[in-house]
């Protein structure tokens, strides 16, 4: 019965460790969408602005995945890459409508 109740904490640790690295995934990326968009909206239309800002944080998350590779302590993920890409996309829809 102990065993049980140990195994159900550590996987409910384990479940909160990964809700928070995904939370700041997506907020360390909404900052770079936020501010990006309205200043390419200043030279092209809004929609290509916030385009254009997505596909740039997406474009930058994956540069930083892909050196991870090669970095011996860290671990390269698809699922960090698709969250950062999230946070890149709702900073831009954030910051198109500010």
């Amino acid at each position: 019965m102990a065993g049980a109740r140990l195994g159900l904490a550590s996987h409910l640790i384990n479940g909160l460790r990964l809700a928070r690295d995904l939370a700041f995934n997506v907020l360390g990326f909404l900052p770079f969408g936020f501010f990006l968009a309205p200043l390419l909206g200043q030279h092209m239309a809004p929609g290509w602005a916030l385009l254009l800002a997505a596909a740039a944080g997406s474009t930058l998350s994956f540069g930083l995945e892909t050196l991870q590779n090669f970095l011996p302590s860290r671990v390269a993920s698809n699922i960090d890459l698709g969250c950062n890409s999230l946070g890149a996309l709702l900073g831009a829809l954030a910051g198109a409508r500010w």
